[in-house]
């Protein structure tokens, strides 16, 4: 094979590596902008407020962290099983978990500030952050980590970015 045809090889193969790797990357359901309201409506649609409590968080908390002064941590059966594994078994959440974290301005739960949810997906947490209610709401912020920098940069300190709760 003469040079030049090397070269249209090697390109067309770089641009196979990339349109594959691309294709995947959307496929995952690791897409930023495939969340924005989309996982939202996902965790109401499975009543997530019917869903098992963060540990620490059985009950409504008083908090000074910055997603409101009493929070609600709820968490999906994916988390309830990695936290029923064996201590020092795991290294990370698996993908799939969710937690949801309601915060709210008063110890009567009635007055919401915030609603923020974390997914962990193939490429790392997705994070949906609400300061707005209602059917037109749109997140404050959303991404994949390492974005929203005013998430990830709190999170990073936790647990696999989990700063509720502490793997098992």
């Amino acid at each position: 094979m003469n040079t030049a045809a090397k070269g249209r090889s090697a390109v067309g193969s770089w641009r196979t590596c990339g349109l594959t790797l691309g294709l995947l990357l959307a496929c995952d359901g690791s897409d930023p902008d495939d969340g924005a309201r989309a996982l939202l409506e996902q965790v109401e649609a499975a009543d997530y407020r019917s869903w098992a409590r963060a540990p620490g968080f059985e009950e409504l908390v008083e908090s000074a962290a910055p997603h409101g002064n009493f929070t609600e941590v709820f968490i999906n059966e994916v988390l309830v099983e990695a936290l029923a594994a064996d201590p020092g078994s795991l290294d990370e959440w698996p993908v799939g978990s969710i937690l949801v974290k309601d915060g709210w301005d008063d110890e009567a739960a009635t007055e919401r500030t915030i609603l923020a949810i974390m997914e962990k997906r193939e490429l790392g947490w997705y994070f949906e952050e609400y300061t707005e209610f209602g059917a037109d709401a749109e997140p404050a912020f959303a991404g994949l980590d390492p974005e929203p920098g005013i998430c990830t940069g709190c999170h990073s300190a936790g647990a696999d970015m989990v700063w509720a709760f502490g793997l098992p």
